[in-house]
């Protein structure tokens, strides 16, 4: 059959037609998910000018949490008069800081712990934080604190509503599962300093039972590391062990630890979080913001440390990098949590140097598109 020239340039048209539907019409396949959670960083909130210092030189190591509808900070170190580079001397604080985080109106109230304390544990509570342990220039200590509040809103301080540690404890890590609180490595001592391997629990409804020493993981001793409860699990996450004609050694790997067999599995992969933060989200997965990769001295040019966000997957036993943040993550810092809200408050941006900021990081969850 013969197609005259009409019929010729019809049919390329109709060609072309179908051609663009095939490439503007939606695909009928399943949509794609977006594999992780997306953060949205703000600093507006920060700590205001106190004892001279204007600006506030920050903390590290302060006991961090919700009381009512107020965040806390209490205790922590800095330096207030000078670098530690140039020689300045640390100076460890009792003072508290009480924040509304929406209007950023702070209170301070000057002697509020008993005596200048920091690099504690802190775990919150429904009534407020329990301040666990911690050092001050001297020594470690082993007794347990809640911050809550008075009838009349003012922030109050419980001494000893629990048992005392079995040992002075500090830079140690811990989290609770369900009614029991667990603790994880940190050291005894401030002269000389040296990472344990204790592994320690309280059951907040047998509290008379006092402290249990638990099987500890099979790895180095350690202080500074991570600890997650996810899924029924303790993740323990990195760490640095120190002592007495030892080399500071930076421990970037992981366990998890089984309470109902209580037995330790050790985790594949490279985990380079020591003295960063971290949140459960969901039910498999470990949110792991910053850390310490390698020690570098202290020095005005110091890079600072990691800004990378890492997600471990409790189902697949994977840990992927998730991105970059696009401020200065804090370590040595106590992560706080509000629905989807994290706030890691003030801590050290490079050694010796801390941040009055207050780091808040919204979370995006995954959507399908």
């Amino acid at each position: 059959m013969k197609t005259n020239h009409s019929q010729k340039h019809h049919i390329i048209l109709t060609l072309l037609l179908l051609l663009t539907l095939c490439r503007c019409t939606p695909s009928r396949q399943t949509g794609h998910t977006d594999p992780y959670p997306r953060l949205s960083w703000d600093t507006t909130l920060t700590l205001p000018p106190y004892a001279g210092m204007n600006p506030n030189k920050g903390l590290a190591g302060a006991f961090a949490g919700r009381v009512g509808e107020y965040l806390v900070i209490a205790g922590g170190a800095n330096f207030p008069q000078a670098p530690v580079w140039e020689g300045g001397a640390k100076q460890w604080w009792s003072t508290l800081y009480r924040i509304h985080p929406r209007t950023g109106e702070t209170t301070i109230y000057e002697n509020f712990l008993e005596h200048p304390l920091a690099y504690g544990l802190t775990i919150q509570q429904p009534e407020g934080i329990l301040c666990i342990g911690g050092n001050d220039a001297d020594c470690c200590y082993n007794r347990l604190y809640l911050i809550t509040q008075d009838p009349d809103g003012n922030p109050q301080l419980i001494t000893d509503p629990y048992p005392p540690l079995p040992v002075p404890l500090s830079n140690l890590a811990g989290t609770q599962l369900g009614q029991k609180i667990y603790l994880a490595g940190g050291q005894e001592e401030m002269h000389p300093e040296q990472s344990t391997r204790h592994f320690l629990m309280l059951d907040l409804d047998q509290p008379q039972t006092g402290w249990q020493q638990l099987p500890a993981w099979p790895g180095a001793d350690r202080a500074y590391s991570i600890c997650v409860a996810q899924a029924g699990e303790i993740y323990l996450f990195g760490g640095r062990s120190f002592g007495p004609g030892r080399q500071m050694t930076i421990h970037p790997d992981g366990f998890k630890y089984n309470p109902h067999t209580q037995t330790w599995t050790p985790l594949e992969g490279n985990y380079p979080v020591m003295a960063g933060t971290a949140h459960p989200l969901d039910n498999d997965k470990i949110l792991l913001i910053g850390g310490v990769k390698t020690l570098i001295p202290a020095a005005p040019d110091h890079p600072g440390f990691t800004r990378t966000l890492h997600l471990y997957n409790t189902t697949t036993h994977t840990l992927d990098s998730i991105g970059q943040a696009p401020i200065p993550l804090p370590v040595t810092t106590t992560l706080v949590q509000h629905h989807d809200t994290l706030y890691i408050p003030s801590g050290e941006i490079r050694p010796g140097q801390r941040t009055p900021r207050i780091h808040k990081a919204i979370i995006s969850r995954p959507h399908t598109r």
